[in-house]
């Protein structure tokens, strides 16, 4: 993994694992990830009677948690507007699936130390570019991804160039 500024990702459907770092493999960094909390539970079922003061509730023994987003803001360098944005378009190419290796993904990040199986791609929002001090272009971006199991945790098989994000929970 080249740095804690990357993210680890996996698609789910293919065997061997294939782990691609954002960094290594696309040219871009993230700038801004936040906790992969999502401790939102279901709706619980209640029903009001007007004969009857407060709600009856099915309360199971487990409470089960709603899926949520999931944002990263990302910044990518560049010789020219048109390098960086090669490089973002190489990113949502795999994000897609236009790999032929499907959109459902594992993905890790080891600056929060938190993985999780069951995502995809979202969306992606342009911030800006700019030319820095030394005539390289910048370009600022988000993406929201969807994490639909918020319970599993993903972790990858070995911290210096891993092979595999594997399931620990």
């Amino acid at each position: 993994m080249n740095t804690q500024n990357s993210i680890l990702l996996s698609k789910m459907n293919t065997s061997p694992q294939s782990v691609k770092d954002l960094t290594d493999n696309f040219g871009i960094v993230c700038t801004k990830i936040d906790r992969m909390d999502g401790k939102e539970i279901q709706t619980i079922e209640t029903q009001e009677w007007v004969d009857e003061d407060g709600e009856d509730a099915y309360i199971p023994n487990v409470l089960k948690l709603k899926a949520f987003d999931w944002t990263i803001e990302c910044g990518t360098l560049g010789t020219s507007a048109s390098v960086c944005k090669s490089n973002i378009d190489s990113l949502m190419s795999y994000l897609i699936g236009e790999d032929g290796k499907g959109a459902e993904l594992y993905i890790y990040s080891a600056m929060i130390n938190t993985g999780r199986q069951h995502v995809y791609f979202k969306q992606k929002e342009e911030k800006e570019y700019w030319v820095n001090a030394q005539g390289m272009t910048i370009a600022q971006f988000s993406i929201t991804f969807r994490i639909c199991d918020p319970r599993t945790d993903v972790e990858p098989n070995n911290d210096t160039t891993p092979t595999q994000l594997l399931v620990v929970t």
